[in-house]
């Protein structure tokens, strides 16, 4: 069972089965899809807020550089903004942070395959960013930039996110094919986490 003083964030309603029931039985809040919405509803949401949350877990789907992780869960506290060894940038912009991880690995169900990548965002990873990138990623922009509000406001944060699609020309095709199915395994996952 999720404490009420964790906060579950999804991008969009449709990333889950039934939004109006898993709301009812934890704080569950949208942020937007993208970068720019949801650091901006996020942020607002803990700087208008009553209360800040103890920890924040976000749920979504992510595309990945191998086909063979579709379906596959992860739980990361390792981000980065940029696929940051095909891009040439200066040594002060922080590219890779981890957060104070809200989930851990050993609560987790048996029942379920998990990875561990490195969650990347840019505006979109390319097939070639597969061969330049020699780490193991998955692309969520919301993670990415939810994550980096959390690590300045020192609030733990864990994406737990379901892969999709295979990053690459056919990625978008395959994520609205899987995501209803990721959305079910995600809220079946996260019933069986103890917090």
């Amino acid at each position: 069972m999720i404490s009420e003083k964790i906060w579950v964030l999804l991008a969009d309603k449709k990333e889950v089965p039934d939004y109006n029931e898993l709301k009812k039985k934890i704080n569950c809040y949208l942020t937007g899809i993208g970068l720019f919405e949801s650091y901006y509803n996020f942020l607002s949401l803990i700087k208008n807020g009553e209360k800040k949350p103890q920890k924040v877990i976000l749920l979504g789907t992510a595309g990945s550089v191998k086909k063979e992780d579709i379906f596959s869960l992860c739980i990361s506290n390792e981000f980065g903004l940029l696929p940051s060894s095909s891009v040439d940038v200066p040594e002060f912009i922080r590219q890779r942070y981890k957060t104070k991880a809200a989930l851990e690995n050993k609560k987790l169900s048996k029942k379920y395959s998990y990875k561990n990548p490195l969650i990347l965002s840019s505006f979109g990873v390319s097939v070639k960013d597969e061969k330049k990138h020699l780490e193991y990623f998955w692309e969520n922009m919301e993670a990415a930039s939810i994550s980096y509000v959390c690590l300045k406001e020192k609030i733990p944060f864990s994406a737990f996110l379901c892969c999709t699609n295979k990053i690459g020309p056919n990625g978008r095709t395959q994520w609205k094919q899987n995501y209803k199915k990721a959305g079910e395994l995600l809220v079946g996952a996260l019933d069986n986490l103890v917090l």
